[in-house]
């Protein structure tokens, strides 16, 4: 007779709590305010001169780096020489300063069109002795060694443009290799192994997938389940209430930031403080009940259990990141090609302001902070609130990882690759049943995205 009876479903004793879509409407409302903060943030930055600017030079530097390479590999004789443009279109000459007339020269000799005295009138003019070398450097057709060496050494190297201009002062002097002698031997091996290892990795990271295809087509490699499992009433409220409160600790500290720290006149010291602040706050909401209960640190995905795999997971993942990222790049920068794109805030301090305390602050804030706070806010958090409210696991991954990406600085042109980071970070912690894998891989990304700009510019 007992055979008979249907099988006894473990329920939370608050099961029979209504649905409160007061909340589930304020998570939604506030992710989609912090989006369209993060995107009017994108286009007003993107309108601004200095960024278009630094854009335009690091399109100079990724040149140089990749005709010094060729100048280190090849003699002399076998070194493409000709130039191709920088930009397409010259730079607009409105409001016009001293920055914007080296880059229009630069922009101008590209193209291969002349260069009269009058586009280079602000440098000719300018007291300072470095703007006037780099107008001779410009106007003249030919240049002697001894000239190219004098006008090129009252030149600073930063910003790049002026690098650019010794390496066209050596041209016009007949110098060989001159990418090479501007850039200096070691600069160019670094670029050269940057290079290789984007192939490595591209390269294992599809056997990686191919390895891990056949292993689940055997019936191998199963997913554990998310962490939060199972997740009965009103279990999804809590989580969906925790990410309310973490989007509200993210708000706050920048609201904080900006009250007392904007006196430190720097803005990424600023944000490199705020983020330190994150994870740091992360154990006192263990200490918050919601509706009762509380959310431990376990049910998120935080556990020590397997640690070893999971770590050697979360490094594969990287790895196997990499075709991912190459091929949703290129969609994205399809797909948004109308649009700019804009360089993440770290990236941009890292090619501006090289220092070893830059560097330091650089990888704690990306490769410490941003991971341990990002993934579980997005992947411990979210993920399950929203797998378990749209009783679907494929919906869960793809609105939390579309929230993951619309809410980074750096606009729609980002969003497919940001996005397959999520998702696949998403995968990871179903695949183990913890975020420990997925926090790996996004620190082993990120200290891989600060290592290659820093080698790549």
């Amino acid at each position: 007779m007992e055979d008979l009876l249907p099988p006894v479903i473990a329920t939370d004793p608050e099961d029979s709590r209504p649905a409160n879509p007061f909340i589930w409407g304020s998570l939604f409302l506030v992710f989609f305010l912090l989006i369209a903060l993060a995107v009017y943030g994108y286009l007003s930055s993107s309108k601004k001169p200095s960024v278009s600017y630094e854009q335009i030079q690091s399109q100079m530097q990724e040149r140089a780096l990749g005709r010094a390479v060729l100048e280190f590999g090849s003699s002399p004789s076998q070194t493409i020489v000709k130039d191709d443009a920088v930009v397409k279109k010259l730079l607009p000459l409105k409001e016009k300063d001293v920055l914007a007339e080296k880059l229009y020269l630069e922009s101008k000799r590209a193209n291969g069109e002349l260069i009269s005295a009058a586009d280079a009138k602000l440098l000719v003019d300018s007291k300072d002795p470095g703007d006037n070398a780099f107008a001779k450097i410009y106007l003249a057709k030919k240049l002697t060694a001894q000239e190219a060496q004098q006008v090129s050494s009252a030149l600073p190297d930063d910003p790049f443009v002026n690098q650019q201009a010794k390496i066209v002062a050596l041209q016009k002097a007949g110098v060989k290799r001159p990418y090479l002698q501007v850039v200096g031997q070691q600069r160019a091996a670094i670029y050269a192994s940057a290079l290789i290892f984007i192939m490595l990795a591209l390269g294992a990271g599809s056997c990686l997938w191919i390895v891990y295809i056949a292993a689940r087509s055997g019936g191998k490699l199963l997913p554990l389940g998310h962490p939060s499992e199972p997740m009965l009433k009103p279990w999804p409220e809590r989580y969906a209430v925790r990410v309310l409160q973490l989007l509200l600790a993210f708000v706050s500290l920048g609201f904080l930031g900006v009250a007392f720290l904007h006196g430190l006149k720097n803005h990424f010291v600023e944000e490199t403080i705020e983020s330190l602040a994150l994870p740091a706050m992360l154990p006192l909401m263990y200490f918050i009940p919601i509706y009762g209960k509380r959310i431990s640190a376990k049910r998120q995905g935080w556990t020590s259990k397997n640690l070893g795999k999971n770590i050697i997971w979360g490094l594969s993942a990287a790895v196997a990141n990499a075709p991912v990222l190459l091929v949703l790049s290129m969609i994205g920068k399809f797909v948004f090609s109308w649009l700019p794109d804009e360089a993440h805030p770290i990236a941009l301090e890292l090619t501006t302001h090289r220092s070893l305390v830059t560097f330091i602050l650089a990888t704690v804030s990306a490769s410490v902070c941003a991971p341990i706070f990002e993934e579980t806010l997005f992947r411990g958090t979210l993920l399950p609130a929203l797998t378990s409210k749209f009783g679907s696991m494929v919906w869960g991954i793809l609105i939390s990882s579309f929230f993951f990406a619309a809410m980074h600085p750096t606009g729609p042109p980002a969003w497919f690759p940001l996005a397959g980071i999520g998702a696949i970070s998403a995968l990871l912690t179903y695949q183990t049943k913890s975020i420990v894998p997925s926090v790996v891989m996004h620190a082993a990304h990120n200290l891989a995205m600060v290592l290659l700009t820093l080698a790549l510019t």
